[in-house]
């Protein structure tokens, strides 16, 4: 027995550090906010202006709660913590997004056994990165301290999501119709489900999260982190421009994998075929087979196995929706131009040499907006594979390096940003832009341009004159802030 008085610090919580983990993040959450946003952070309640459903006939809300699993414990493994935001973005909003659904806002929660501002700050950016991304004002959330109940470096996060969407405009089974034709649209990875067995199989192996796999040209760790895709832009866009006579369902491909999930989107009595053969599952979902001895029945039942969004539409416009999901500059905003491709799954970021393959058998019907990544050469000699960093993640951090925020890097520093973390390729924006972010350290560029040449010259003449027109053109661009 002690006479020491108790109050909350003693009893765990430190409300110091909930207060330093807002401010840490409140830049960030104000970035998704637009004109509809009421009120700042740090209200009791979010709010936001709801006049646009004045002129709808009938306005539906619908909403969705989700979290990210145990991913997390990949996250705390690595101690890398602002890339499982987008997971829960991509859980909860495009899984309203399927009805056709437009997000109006997210909240968030996160619960830990300690909070750390810094560690905080990065979870919520990371979600708010994503919510920017998607169009999705982040109006509220909690983070909540739980001494005695959790370890202090545990933690876990919830989100839920509200959109409208107007009754005339729903998608759903009751559009679908004989003679539709189901689009795979390819996943970045594992996504966010199935990661009590991915776990399993890492422990079963005993492979170490920071040991480097030749077929995913990066670490396990940074693999199995690989955020989730994010659909929502893509799938709304679809929809406005061949409206639900051209798009009738959309299936969200998460826990349960391809067939449970598309299922919920077909009328009763409805079959729809999945040819497998028409997509390549990505290495990483063979590294979890291979590694728990998993049937291909188990894989089915609870990985997407390189699909991560699955739309169905009618017959009469299924071509005008491939060229659509793919006739974009690669940097654009909008939508990722390799996240669909003609009626398979292939992510783009697979193998560059099946792509040529690929090509070659389907001709004209293959899509033809070319990406130039950058390649790193490990202690090795082996190719490092860029990540699948979105568009929206690469163009976020250009600018932000030329602003200065965020500090020079020599080519491997740190996780967020690194070269081999994204697809550098066309973008379209400014020369301005790009003769500040060369000018910040030319002969890191020069030396990154030396190994993406020396990867991309194995492919010879079947090389794409467009891929040969930008890496020339990096080039000159590297050459010309050398001198500056």
């Amino acid at each position: 027995m002690t006479d020491t008085p108790l109050d909350y610090a003693t009893a765990g919580v430190d409300t110091a550090a909930g207060d330093r983990a807002v401010e840490l993040m409140k830049s960030a959450v104000a970035a998704t906010h637009d004109s509809t946003v009421l009120g700042a952070t740090g209200g009791f309640a979010g709010m936001v202006d709801a006049s646009a459903l004045l002129g709808m006939e009938k306005p539906l809300l619908a909403t969705s709660t989700d979290g990210v699993g145990t991913k997390i414990a990949i996250a705390q493994a690595m101690d890398v913590h602002d890339t499982i935001g987008q997971d829960l973005v991509g859980m909860v909003v495009d899984d309203i997004v399927v009805i056709g659904a437009r997000p109006v806002l997210m909240t968030d929660y996160i619960a830990c056994g300690h909070v750390v501002p810094e560690r905080i700050a990065s979870i919520v950016t990371g979600i708010a990165r994503a919510c920017e991304a998607t169009g999705t004002p982040l109006i509220g959330g909690e983070t909540a301290e739980h001494p005695g109940v959790m370890e202090p470096d545990d933690y876990d996060i919830a989100g839920a999501a509200t959109g409208v969407v107007d009754a005339s405009e729903l998608l759903g089974p009751e559009r679908v119709a004989d003679g539709d034709i189901v689009i795979a649209m390819a996943s970045s990875g594992l996504h966010s489900n199935g990661y009590s067995l991915v776990r399993s199989v890492v422990s079963r192996v005993g492979a170490s999260l920071e040991s480097h796999v030749a077929e995913f040209g990066r670490t396990l760790g940074e693999e199995l982190l690989e955020p989730t895709r994010l659909y929502t832009r893509l799938c709304l866009d679809l929809v406005e421009r061949f409206g639900v006579e051209g798009i009738h369902a959309y299936s969200h491909v998460t826990g349960g994998g391809l067939a449970a999930n598309l299922s919920r989107v077909l009328p009763v009595g409805a079959v729809a075929t999945v040819d497998r053969s028409t997509w390549t599952v990505p290495a990483v979902f063979d590294w979890v087979r291979r590694g728990g001895d998993v049937t291909w029945v188990g894989m089915e039942d609870s990985l997407n196995l390189g699909v991560g969004m699955v739309a169905v539409v009618s017959a009469s416009v299924a071509s005008e929706v491939t060229a659509a999901a793919t006739d974009v500059k690669a940097g654009s905003l909008r939508h990722d131009p390799f996240a669909m491709l003609p009626f398979c799954g292939y992510n783009m970021a697979d193998y560059w040499g099946h792509w040529l393959e690929m090509q070659d058998k389907l001709g004209e019907g293959f899509p033809k907006v070319y990406q130039v990544n950058w390649f790193r050469k490990d202690e090795d000699g082996n190719f490092m594979w860029p990540g699948y960093g979105d568009n929206s993640r690469v163009l976020d951090w250009i600018v932000r390096r030329a602003a200065g925020e965020v500090e020079a890097i020599d080519g491997v520093t740190g996780r967020y940003p690194k070269f081999e973390d994204f697809n550098l390729a066309g973008l379209d924006i400014d020369e301005a832009i790009w003769a500040k972010l060369f000018a910040i350290d030319p002969d890191a560029w020069a030396a990154e341009m030396d190994d993406t040449e020396e990867y991309f010259s194995q492919f010879g003449d079947k090389l794409p004159a467009a891929i040969t027109e930008q890496l020339a053109k990096f080039r000159e661009r590297i050459a010309a802030a050398k001198q500056a």
